[in-house]
């Protein structure tokens, strides 16, 4: 999904293909990367929208958020007399 912030880098995004660059990570130290799943579509259902990661200096972190599309709906149920179930 494009266009979901990350929490804790300020101007940081998904592009269309749902990947994006953290800068600034601190090396050799827990960094904690957060999603901004209120920007996730109705659509879209995420288990946990955080991680920690512990990047080498210079190095590139790749952390997967599992993500998942759902159908969401609201169903009325009647007998046949019309009452509600």
């Amino acid at each position: 999904t494009s266009g979901v912030g990350i929490r804790n880098a300020i101007g940081v995004e998904t592009n269309s293909r749902g990947y994006a660059l953290v800068p600034y990570l601190r090396p050799y130290r827990y960094n904690h990367i957060e999603l901004q799943t209120d920007q996730l579509g109705p659509e879209i259902e995420i288990d946990n929208g955080s991680a920690q990661v512990v990047p080498a200096r210079g190095a590139v972190i790749k952390t997967t958020f599992a993500a998942r599309v759902v159908t969401r709906m609201v169903i009325t149920a009647h007998t046949e007399s019309g009452k509600p179930l």
